[in-house]
């Protein structure tokens, strides 16, 4: 399941859906189909401020066969509700058979989702505090801080052994702290920013934490997420000349976009097309290279299908890659490089033709020229072009011995990387991203789209996904959030 997340943003414009929360829906009382081999066990443990009777478990996937017990199936049920399992008291759990190849684990606070799969609750607008778990099976599991923070969900897998009394913990990913302490520390990092860059930005490129932190109005303010900046960075400031609220918080990239002027970058890595992939043809090699404009734009020309290392034997010409610093749509939404480190969703061309512009998915199909875009943004994200310790060229993140594959995930001169970053643990020089920054201190979930790039391989970085093979027991342990009040006193 490596997946290239490229999304459009889901508050693009100001046109917004989400599910309405109410009582879950009511479920056809027919039996459950039986589980067909292999079986995959997935637990849940409540260890946060709700009681089991106010989590809500839902389970949507592609198929319905082989799943127990199948009310979860697109039906939000109470975690108390859920079997027990034999781990412990304390622990419910779901099953699902070879009927079902992907899905997503919703885990929501005091209300039902509903709606779902159709309509999946809005980041904006629904002040449900809810988190989600994206899974094939068999094939591979990982929780997401690509679009939110709501919830830390450990997530931990087994093998069974010598029958499904004895387990054999294999993989993990988790979360250093509470509810609170992670908020706690993006708050930080949001008010170290404005102190050291006060008075050196804009004030329109700093960061504002009331555009970052949800609260539900109705419930006293109370905590409800933290958004990342790829939730809403194609939202424009203003609509109809009046504050957008679903505007991005976090710090615009327009500056650093504008300090690459004149400035060269290399791109460079592996296209291995997937089975059956369309572009099959453009498997190989691929080396792009181009300088910023000044205004921070950048067309990118080079090759692709080289057999053993980029530009080397076997390559052939490319289309140019046209990549705007920043444009703004009719419909008022954002656009270009600027909103692209962020989302790595924005729009760009080759050969002249636009892409990614939303109008369908094909507009942006997965192919070498994808490549070279996902990884010019991305570069950004980390904060290595023009960076203190940052490099003109890729080649330190897709690190390889040719003719084998990238292993991907080096950090940029990490021999430089000595001193942890006081406020988030993690790299000091490492992102110009905040959310990423505070987020690969506290967490080995994804944090960024793209996440399974930096992961891949890289020391003390392991790659954010998880394996699930057949027979393999998934564990779920839902976190505490921390002092009472303490999140809403953020």
């Amino acid at each position: 399941m490596v997946r290239t997340r490229l999304l459009m943003a889901a508050t693009a414009g100001v046109a917004l859906t989400f599910a309405s929360v109410g009582p879950a829906a009511a479920t056809t009382a027919t039996r459950c189909p039986g589980l067909t081999a292999p079986r995959l066990s997935i637990s849940f443990s409540n260890t946060g401020p709700m009681d089991a009777r106010d989590v809500y478990i839902t389970f949507t996937a592609n198929s319905s066969g082989g799943i127990q017990p199948c009310r979860v199936l697109n039906h939000s049920v109470r975690l108390s509700d859920l079997p027990r399992y034999r781990t412990g008291p304390h622990w419910r759990h779901i099953e699902i058979g070879s009927g079902v190849s992907s899905g997503l684990i919703w885990i929501s606070y005091r209300h039902p989702l509903t709606g779902l799969p159709a309509t999946q609750p809005s980041f904006d607008t629904s002040m449900t505090r809810f988190a989600n778990v994206e899974l094939s099976f068999p094939g591979q599991a990982d929780m997401t801080n690509v679009d939110q923070f709501s919830i830390p969900v450990d997530l931990v897998t087994y093998a069974t052994r010598h029958g499904r009394d004895h387990l054999e913990k294999r993989e993990s990913r988790w979360y250093k702290g509470t509810s609170c302490d992670i908020v706690g520390k993006l708050k930080s990092g949001v008010q170290s920013f404005n102190s050291t860059y006060s008075g050196i930005l804009a004030p329109s490129d700093l960061a504002t934490w009331s555009q970052i932190v949800v609260r539900d109005p109705n419930n006293n303010n109370a905590f409800v997420r933290a958004v990342s900046p790829k939730q809403r960075a194609h939202q424009p400031p203003t609509v109809n000349g009046q504050p957008n609220p679903y505007a991005s918080g976090w710090p615009s990239m327009a500056p650093y976009v504008a300090a690459m002027a004149n400035q060269p970058i290399t791109i460079e890595g592996l296209f291995s097309p997937g089975n059956g992939s369309a572009y099959t043809a453009e498997a190989g090699w691929y080396q792009y290279t181009g300088t910023f404009a000044a205004d921070g734009s950048i067309s990118l020309t080079g090759s692709y299908g080289a057999t053993s290392s980029p530009g080397g034997a076997g390559n052939q010409a490319g289309s140019t890659i046209a990549v705007a610093s920043s444009l703004t749509h009719a419909s008022g939404t954002i656009d270009g490089l600027v909103t692209g480190i962020y989302d790595q969703a924005s729009e760009y061309s080759v050969g002249g033709v636009a892409r990614n512009t939303g109008s369908a998915s094909a507009d942006a199909p997965n192919d070498v020229y994808n490549s070279v875009y996902r990884d010019l943004t991305s570069a950004f994200t980390y904060g290595y072009p023009g960076g203190r310790y940052g490099s003109n060229s890729n080649g330190w993140w897709n690190s390889w011995a040719p003719p084998a594959a990238p292993s991907g995930g080096q950090p940029a001169f990490a021999t430089a990387r000595t001193n942890p970053n006081p406020t988030t643990g993690g790299d000091q020089f490492l992102a110009a991203n905040l959310w990423s920054q505070t987020l690969f201190g506290i967490s080995q979930n994804y944090s960024i789209p793209y996440g399974e790039n930096y992961g891949s391989g890289a020391p003390n970085r392991p790659s954010p996904l998880l394996n699930l093979p057949k027979g393999t027991e998934f564990h779920l342990t839902i976190g505490k959030d921390g002092p009472a009040g303490c999140l809403d006193s953020l």
